[in-house]
């Protein structure tokens, strides 16, 4: 009995021996980790920034990487749209945004190592505008001669709100209103909306001919409820929206010059000027 434990012992040293040769003779995962990729700088996951710029700083395990990056923002749905994007793969390590939207954004970054593709990724939340104020989403849209760019009329955390109006001038010379449009924000809010002008939402009216001339949008929109559960809206979300074409390249400035913003109770909404948009023509 002795000598077959002593057998049994000898053959387990000799196995142990042969696997202990062959680990340190053979490449492991603690010797040689595999090729990955990693944010080092940029806010936190689900960080709220209280400014609209973010920096981001990203690296690969190794030299040989190349990178490309995606800003997404995202609807009240959760659903991701592009907002910046770079499909092109290059050296970069480090990106910039500036000028953002208020809302919930997405970076994603992915690095290439031979055959290797990875990615990391952050949210983060952008809540720079304090109080309720108007605004335009979004604010620096990028589109090419004949192309058009939507502009949405943007409010952010206004109370009882039943109706609106408001003045905007644009840069006649790079950019034309096609159409203003309905809003889905107002509608899955079981809400019905009246735009005045009608003719805004025809793009071969004489109104939309007239606009163009001036450079000027003189719009009212009324807010009806469906049911009797509510009676005004609030929150956040787009109240109307604007669709430009480009026709010249150039900086197009979109403003505010009158904002009216009526409450349920017939008085007005005080609300904060905010910035302009822009719309680059390239």
């Amino acid at each position: 009995m002795k000598n077959a434990l002593r057998f049994i012992a000898v053959l387990f040293l000799v196995f142990l021996s042969a696997y202990l040769i062959e680990s340190c003779e053979s490449p492991s995962l603690v010797d040689n980790p595999p090729p990955f990729i990693e944010i080092i700088d940029g806010p936190k996951q689900n960080q709220v920034l209280d400014k609209d710029q973010v920096y981001f700083k990203w690296k690969g395990s190794s030299n040989d990487y190349q990178f490309s990056y995606l800003l997404s923002i995202l609807d009240e749905d959760n659903v991701d749209t592009a907002y910046v994007d770079t499909t092109a793969w290059s050296n970069t390590t480090e990106a910039y945004f500036s000028n953002l939207d208020e809302g919930s954004y997405v970076f994603t970054v992915w690095g290439k190592s031979g055959s290797l593709i990875q990615s990391a990724s952050r949210k983060f939340i952008v809540d720079a505008v304090k109080g309720a104020s108007m605004m335009f989403y979004k604010s620096e849209t990028h589109i090419k001669v004949g192309d058009t760019a939507r502009v949405s009329v943007w409010a952010e955390n206004i109370d009882s709100l039943i109706a609106m109006r408001v003045v905007i001038t644009f840069n006649k010379n790079k950019v034309h209103l096609y159409t203003v449009q309905q809003s889905r924000f107002i509608e899955k809010r079981d809400f019905n909306q009246i735009i005045l002008p009608g003719d805004l939402m025809n793009p071969n009216s004489s109104l939309i001919k007239q606009i163009n001339s001036k450079g000027k949008i003189e719009l009212y929109s009324g807010f009806l409820t469906r049911n009797g559960n509510q009676r005004s809206l609030s929150g956040s979300g787009s109240l109307a929206e604007l669709k430009f074409v480009g026709i010249s390249k150039g900086e197009a400035t979109v403003g505010f010059t009158k904002i009216e913003l009526v409450s349920e109770d017939n008085k007005l909404i005080n609300a904060q000027i905010p910035k302009h948009a822009v719309i680059v023509v390239e």
